[in-house]
């Protein structure tokens, strides 16, 4: 099934991963609206972007502009953005502290069907 109509926004500093999480993202079928290395990217490319992506998946721990200013940040602009923490961090503080920064969820890194089934959700 394809999920075109579904955009994604993704930060994620390690640039491996990055281009490899787009990929998949698109090989599930979702659209990819940007991809960046930090948080503070992120918010330049939505300023200027024409259209605004339905979700954006945050990795937390990221140089310049990590997840949770990154979350803030997005809530105080653009409130009907969904957001997902997308991170190794498990540690339920940082969690927790995503969550408050607007994160709709988290979802560990390495778990694509349950990222899929997360966007699908919220966005579907």
């Amino acid at each position: 099934m394809k999920y075109e109509h579904i955009s994604v926004a993704v930060a994620e500093d390690h640039a491996i991963y990055r281009t490899e999480l787009c990929a998949i993202l698109r090989c599930i079928g979702f659209s990819i609206h940007t991809a960046a290395e930090h948080g503070a990217v992120l918010l330049a490319q939505l300023q200027q972007a024409a259209t605004l992506p339905h979700i954006c998946l945050l990795d937390i721990n990221m140089p310049i502009m990590d997840g949770i200013a990154t979350a803030k940040a997005i809530r105080q602009q653009w409130t009907q953005i969904k957001l997902i923490a997308h991170s190794m961090n498990a540690e339920p503080a940082t969690i927790a502290a995503m969550l408050q920064a607007g994160a709709d969820a988290y979802i560990p890194k390495g778990n694509i069907i349950e990222l899929r089934n997360k966007i699908i959700a919220l966005c579907g």
